[in-house]
């Protein structure tokens, strides 16, 4: 595979995009489905998103920085951003569809310097990470137990969040007072759980490090 990502770079990402989106954005068989209309995980289907997810990561590892001025071929730019476009601005629910998804936004973020691009990608990722199961709506109110499947999704994208503010520190600083914004208004309405509000404060805290560092000393 990785022999391949650098012999043919453009070609090895063209054949892989190509898969991740007849696979993400098409209509799949509802006997796939379980009561709530989403896939399941443990199906033929289910496990093609999770091989999906580790294919686009293994990918974005092996082909060459599409950001190098030196890149000869600039499709593999326009590939990778397209990409990452499209699948930002898919609207879904289903639990697996999202947990591929939030996989391709992550490891492609890092190849981003578009702000616009970014902050739609941190308020996808923000938003997983209130993530709920129809029936897990206010969970805090109603005392319900969140499945783990639930907790497993919301506590991926809150860790996303964090690897972003450490690799793109300087992209997203000009985007913290919109973060800010995001965090305080799930805290008020109390639908993160001590974990998440962990891991949200964290990826501010990252990101308000960079800023204060980057200030010249008063000695």
């Amino acid at each position: 595979m990785k022999h391949c990502a650098l012999l043919e770079p453009y070609e090895f990402f063209a054949t892989v995009d190509t898969h991740i989106r007849q696979l993400v954005f098409s209509e799949h068989r509802s006997t796939a489905h379980d009561v709530f209309g989403f896939l399941q995980r443990e199906t033929e289907v289910g496990n093609k998103f999770e091989h999906a997810s580790l294919l686009i990561e293994q990918t974005m590892k092996f082909i060459p920085n599409v950001l190098d001025p030196n890149l000869s071929d600039s499709r593999l730019l326009l590939g990778v951003s397209s990409l990452f476009k499209d699948v930002i601005a898919l609207e879904v629910q289903d639990p697996i569809i999202i947990r591929c998804t939030l996989s391709i936004v992550a490891c492609i973020a890092e190849s981003v310097r578009d702000p616009e691009s970014l902050l739609k990608c941190v308020q996808k990722i923000v938003g997983v990470v209130t993530f709920t199961y129809p029936d897990e709506t206010e969970f805090k109110q109603r005392n319900v137990i969140l499945r783990d499947e639930t907790r497993q999704i919301r506590m991926k994208a809150a860790s996303a969040l964090v690897k972003l503010a450490v690799s793109l520190p300087d992209t997203l600083i000009p985007l913290l007072d919109n973060f800010v914004q995001m965090i305080q208004s799930f805290i008020q309405r109390d639908q993160i759980l001590q974990f998440e509000r962990v891991k949200l404060i964290e990826f501010l805290l990252a990101l308000m490090f960079v800023v204060l560092s980057s200030k010249p000393s008063d000695d």
